[in-house]
């Protein structure tokens, strides 16, 4: 998993945010939801660990293009 494939899966099922979280597990929403920044977003992405892919119970949400 990386962040490219991750944006790329959701861009292609048609959802507008994609969320990554234990540096593997890869989610797709519409909505961003009610949490705030976190800074425990600390794992690197299996894929790419120079990428940040969430981190335990914490998902990174990127906005889909």
């Amino acid at each position: 998993m990386t962040v490219g494939m991750c944006t790329a899966h959701c861009a292609r099922s048609g959802y507008t945010y994609a969320g990554i979280q234990d540096g593997e597990q890869c989610f797709c929403g519409n909505s961003y939801g009610r949490y705030s920044a976190s800074n425990a977003c600390n794992l690197g992405c299996n894929g790419n660990p120079s990428e940040r892919c969430g981190g335990v119970w914490a998902k990174g949400v990127f906005k889909v293009r």
